[in-house]
């Protein structure tokens, strides 16, 4: 009797290990976090473009078994759309290189279809997103020029620089330069403001970054006088946004009256080649 318990035991222990053992096991789904490279938005020396790559990277192995065979273009969406291509670069890797120019000031998302990655791996999230920057500008070197050939030929220059090329838009309606002099009344004994607007001239460097504007020739004022330059916002770039600050600046523009003027004058003696003394004279001027 006790043999035949023990037999029928070591039957259903068999059977219980075969049935446990032979059941197919649930493949452990793998839940993997990312990062997203956005594209460099800096233009190199002489470049005319914002075609930069944009990559996402995987914290673990995402890409299924024929990553090398999939085409990208129908399980990867980016909106806005741009054209260009999206690859694996290796199983945790995906890269993207545009066809087109990246926008400024522009949210792009990036969305995976299912199908992108194994069936055993959950990323994290099935979007992402990144923002471009924003257009820039500024002003500087504003001065008051003196044509080095023709001295009877004054002006006022300033250069504006972009972080990407100008727009082709004729922006000149933008920019405002006014001379405001003074002018005494006798009458009253008080200072009258005289405004007079110039006309102006812009050129560029090779690749559109830097705008050089040039004023029409000055006539020297009767008094020193400022000419203010106004450079409003709404200036656009070529791809795409416009500039959100007004800029502002003024140049001083010597005066007849007071442009040439002895500032000083000063006597010393001096020792000669025969060890006497000569008296000279040292004279300051401005202008």
């Amino acid at each position: 009797m006790k043999k035949n318990c023990f037999i029928y035991f070591m039957f259903a222990l068999i059977c219980a290990i075969s049935f446990f053992g032979c059941k197919p096991k649930q493949d452990t789904i793998q839940k993997v976090d990312f990062d997203l490279h956005a594209p460099s938005m800096y233009l190199s020396e002489n470049s005319t473009e914002l075609k930069s790559p944009l990559g996402i990277s995987f914290y673990a192995s995402v890409a299924p078994i024929n990553y090398t065979e999939q085409d990208l273009s129908t399980l990867i969406t980016i909106t806005p759309a741009i054209k260009g291509k999206w690859s694996w670069q290796n199983d945790d890797y995906l890269n993207f290189q545009p066809e087109e120019n990246w926008n400024l000031n522009t949210k792009y998302k990036i969305t995976f279809g299912p199908e992108l990655f194994s069936k055993n791996v959950k990323v994290s999230s099935t979007s992402t997103s990144f923002s471009t920057m924003d257009y820039k500008l500024s002003m500087s070197d504003a001065e008051f020029y003196i044509d080095p050939d023709n001295t009877s030929v004054k002006r006022v220059t300033f250069s504006l620089t972009g972080n990407v090329p100008f727009g082709n838009d004729d922006f000149s309606k933008k920019i405002s330069m006014t001379l405001v002099s003074n002018k005494k009344n006798k009458e009253s004994s008080s200072d009258e403001k005289l405004e007079k607007k110039y006309t102006f001239k812009i050129s560029y460097n090779e690749n559109k970054t830097v705008a050089y504007i040039v004023s029409e020739p000055i006539p020297m004022p009767l008094y020193t006088s400022d000419m203010n330059i106004v450079v409003e916002s709404g200036i656009k770039s070529l791809f795409g946004g416009s500039s959100s600050s007004k800029l502002t600046d003024y140049v001083e523009v010597p005066g007849m009256s007071d442009y040439v003027n002895f500032n000083s004058m000063t006597h010393s003696l001096v020792k000669n080649e025969d060890q006497n003394y000569d008296q000279v004279v040292f004279i300051e001027t401005k202008g």
